[in-house]
């Protein structure tokens, strides 16, 4: 088990950057590893800072990232899995807000869907990122380097999307039990464009991306033993009852969820509940 897999750093978001940036993370096993895990939907985006990049699996489709500056974008309709061979983890990882691959590396969440895809494959300018990232010495010099380069982002930033903002912030607040049509002003926009441009910028279906934030939030209180009975956390979280729940966890984990968290796979949750 990886006991430091995604540990939340406590480091404060700059203001200029709370609308895009939601936490920071950082991963280490302190020896190499040959391990192979999923990886499963979180409703977010992640900026990753990693020397060794380890492989990513796709439905079978295999994937060596070249570059050690990496989006991971979101999951959707595929087995997603990472493999490590005689590597070691040592990585930062910046939790982006839904939009922010959109509003700041222009694009699409379709576009980067299911992979990593290096920053040197992005149209930004990273200038000498990678030096100072290797001139940085500490964990919290690191993270400044990175904010540093996001800030310098905002000004070329594609223009903001109010109804878009909106409807992922009411997505977010409700930890997805939300019906859709609370999502838009059906004045504003049709049903049809909303789900639409939703799923183009986003990755996914609104109503997916609702079920993500949903059980993602019911690991969020397992991880801050907010209590100790998983029924009473689904029913906490908007499930109607544990038999839907396990259906929804099945169908997004791929296991029962007191199988999955006395798996070997159980590290995974402290990711899964970062929002």
């Amino acid at each position: 088990m990886l006991a430091s897999f995604a540990k939340p750093v406590d480091y404060s978001v700059p203001k200029e950057l709370v609308p895009y940036v939601k936490a920071v993370i950082h991963g280490s096993s302190g020896e190499k590893l040959n391990l192979q895990y999923p990886m499963f939907a979180t409703g977010f985006p992640v900026m990753i800072y990693i020397l060794d990049a380890p492989e990513i699996i796709t439905n079978n489709n295999r994937n060596l990232p070249q570059d050690v500056l990496n989006i991971a974008g979101q999951i959707y309709n595929a087995h997603v899995s990472v493999s490590f061979k005689d590597q070691e983890l040592s990585a930062i990882g910046i939790i982006l807000s839904p939009t922010s691959t959109y509003y700041l590396f222009h694009k699409n969440g379709t576009e980067l869907l299911n992979n990593w895809t290096g920053l040197k494959n992005i149209d930004v300018d990273a200038g000498d990122l990678r030096d100072k990232l290797s001139e940085a010495k500490t964990l919290e010099s690191k993270i400044e380097v990175i904010f540093s380069f996001l800030i310098d982002l905002i000004p070329k930033k594609t223009p903001a999307i109010g109804w878009l903002d909106t409807a992922i912030e009411k997505i977010i607040m409700k930890e997805g039990h939300i019906h859709i049509k609370d999502l838009y002003d059906p004045d504003e926009i049709s049903p049809r464009h909303f789900r639409r441009k939703f799923k183009e910028i986003i990755g996914m279906p609104p109503k997916y991306y609702c079920k993500v934030i949903q059980l993602n939030s019911v690991f969020r209180m397992i991880n801050v033993g907010q209590s100790e009975k998983l029924n009473d956390i689904a029913l906490d979280c908007g499930y109607f009852d544990q038999a839907h729940f396990i259906k929804d966890f099945k169908k997004h984990i791929g296991f029962a969820p007191l199988n999955f968290l006395n798996s070997k796979y159980s590290f995974l949750s402290s990711y899964l509940g970062v929002q």
